[in-house]
């Protein structure tokens, strides 16, 4: 059936069609923010370049066991899977958003018990430390840009 002389398009090419337009358009509004929201989230501008750089060397590693698995599992299958792990990566960026600050997790890390196992002890500090890399911003956007 024709519409003003163009025939309709089969729904897969279109679903990939609207699917790859909306993830490059999440990507395309995070990207030109992200300095910006680096300033305002208290992330150095050498930590914004490495997260939106990071995507770029995982794609150094990945394109050739990406092309495998596409060959063994099929497009379809690769293109779905795909676009659900960048679906669950977005997340990341609103997960980084959501976080309370590390300071304000500080009496959290003193309340939780020092640990000591032979020379090696645990504390306050160094659960302190270990949440507040847990919480910070940049580590969940890098994790995003990662997956």
């Amino acid at each position: 059936m024709t519409r003003l002389g163009f025939e309709r398009p089969p729904p897969v090419p279109l679903a990939v069609i609207a699917s790859t337009f909306f993830v490059g358009f999440g990507g395309g509004v995070v990207f030109p923010i992200l300095p910006n929201l680096g300033a305002v989230l208290g992330i150095s501008a050498f930590m914004v370049g490495a997260i939106l750089s990071a995507n770029r060397w995982v794609r150094l590693v990945a394109n050739a066991p990406a092309g495998a698995l596409v060959d063994r599992y099929g497009t379809r299958t690769s293109f779905v899977v795909g676009l659900f792990v960048e679906g669950v990566a977005t997340l990341g960026y609103v997960v980084a958003l959501a976080m309370p600050s590390a300071e304000s997790l500080r009496p959290l890390a003193a309340s939780l018990p020092t640990l000591a196992a032979g020379p090696l002890a645990v504390g306050s500090a160094d659960w302190f430390a270990a949440l507040s890399v847990v919480v910070a911003p940049e580590a969940w956007f890098l994790l995003a840009r990662v997956l």
